[in-house]
């Protein structure tokens, strides 16, 4: 049996070569879905496009990539919390403070989001899945359980819209490997038994929150899948966090070797069109862009989309 396998871009929307790259990835066969961010002043437009482009339709699904830490409010005034002072503009991931967020404004804000999409496609049902920007939710309990009560009032009016797994390839027990520089070695983590030690804000450098998350443990996220079973929301079985940041041949070789057999496995992936304009924007890393081109070009050459059953959120 061949392995199944979801090839998720995300970003969407946030710049001209994340887009292209994206598109380039859906010509080639390597991606065959996608999460669009939608609190940009383009993003209806850009959304459009994708939807219109005769050369890929059909071969792709669309869904949700949620922000809070990028992009821009409709109606800031209803959570402030999120926003930088005085502006309809996110506090970004290095200054959002976890502890002042308002969970209302929160959840005001998350729905506003799907509201936007649903209408844009034409209804709920049209939202292949839904996903987080930074992964914020698998990262705070409290805002895990905003967006499950955002599921469950969807389930109410029988919209069940799968989502991004609780558990990344490196918390799933399944091996992964670390880039040394030189070459790749297993690599082993403790994660955390609980969030509690980290319930505080992060400010200061990015690579703050990228620790936090890379070092949450498992225990969390077999609770938010408990969680999602009990509600019927669908996921992968884990999503692969181990091959974007170290983009090589090598790397995706060792993943797919150790892809679990009879589950899906969703790869997250963050791409980039070689030769558009490198620049900070939309809460972009400039300094990451290299690697998002080496990512899809390196997936385009040397991922064979015929060994492997691909398959959309839907079909979980």
């Amino acid at each position: 049996m061949k392995p199944k396998i979801i090839l998720n871009a995300d970003d969407f929307g946030a710049m001209d070569g994340i887009d292209q790259g994206i598109i380039a990835g859906i010509k080639a066969g390597v991606v065959n879905s996608v999460s669009t961010f939608v609190n940009f002043p383009d993003s209806y437009q850009r959304i459009a496009n994708l939807l219109s482009n005769e050369e890929i339709k059909g071969k792709f699904k669309l869904g949700l990539h949620l922000s809070i830490t990028s992009g821009y409010g409709d109606n800031p005034e209803l959570y402030e919390t999120l926003m930088v002072a005085n502006s309809n503009k996110f506090a970004t991931k290095r200054d959002v403070n976890l502890k002042i967020v308002d969970l209302n404004e929160l959840k005001i804000c998350l729905q506003e989001q799907i509201d936007k999409l649903a209408n844009w496609l034409g209804g709920y049902q049209f939202i292949d899945h839904i996903n987080m920007h930074h992964n914020l939710w698998n990262l705070h309990p409290d805002f895990f359980n905003v967006q499950l009560e955002l599921r469950q009032e969807l389930m109410t009016n029988k919209f069940n819209i799968p989502t991004r797994s609780p558990f990344s390839w490196s918390k799933s027990g399944l091996k992964y490997y670390k880039y040394d520089g030189a070459r790749l070695l297993p690599a082993v983590k403790e994660g955390l038994e609980t969030l509690s030690d980290f319930l505080t804000p992060w400010t200061g450098k990015a690579s703050t929150m990228l620790k936090i998350f890379r070092n949450t443990g498992p225990d969390n996220a077999s609770f938010q899948r408990d969680a999602y079973a009990k509600i019927g929301i669908k996921h992968a079985f884990c999503f692969v966090d181990q091959y974007y940041g170290q983009p090589f041949k090598k790397n995706l070789e060792r993943i797919l070797e150790h892809h679990k057999e009879g589950e899906v496995i969703e790869f997250m992936l963050h791409l980039f069109l070689r030769g558009h304009k490198l620049e900070n924007k939309n809460g972009i890393n400039i300094n990451y862009l290299e690697t998002r081109m080496i990512e899809l070009e390196t997936l385009i050459e040397h991922f064979d989309q015929y060994a492997y059953t691909i398959v959309n959120h839907c079909d979980l």
